[in-house]
């Protein structure tokens, strides 16, 4: 690996980083300032992602069974 393809790879570490830390500092303001809307905002967005993953899967098997 050469020199400057290492010092990019070290700086979006960083930056991916930095990014996760203010992303987890958010959510620790959210947290702290509203605990239950903030475990409703949670429990929302998981239920969003697990409906949407149920869609996908039940899209996916029409999608193999009408092959077959």
């Amino acid at each position: 690996m050469t020199a400057g393809r290492l010092s990019s790879s070290v700086t979006m570490d960083k930056r991916v980083g930095i990014i996760g830390m203010i992303g987890l500092a958010v959510f620790v303001f959210v947290i702290w300032r509203d605990p239950t809307g903030a475990g409703d905002i949670f429990t929302s967005f998981l239920k969003s992602i697990w409906g949407f993953l149920g869609d996908v899967w039940d899209r996916l098997s029409q999608f193999i069974s009408s092959i077959g």
